[in-house]
């Protein structure tokens, strides 16, 4: 069984920058499911508060 990782930016606290980030990190995991890929396991990764980025980034496991 073979695994791939992948990190994709799910969102922002700017609504605009919100939809656009979504919609890629969609189109991304439509093209790995179209290849055969199905999501095994999805892991939000927490930011530290010191941080100015306001950006969320999930960590997708697929296996195929």
């Amino acid at each position: 069984m073979k695994k791939k990782v992948l990190l994709l930016i799910i969102g922002n606290s700017s609504w605009w920058k919100e939809k656009k980030y979504r919609k890629e990190s969609a189109l991304i995991l439509k093209k790995h499911r179209s290849k055969g890929w199905k999501l095994q396991n999805k892991v939000l990764i927490l930011k530290h508060k010191d941080e100015i980025d306001s950006r969320y980034i999930c960590k997708y496991i697929l296996v195929r």
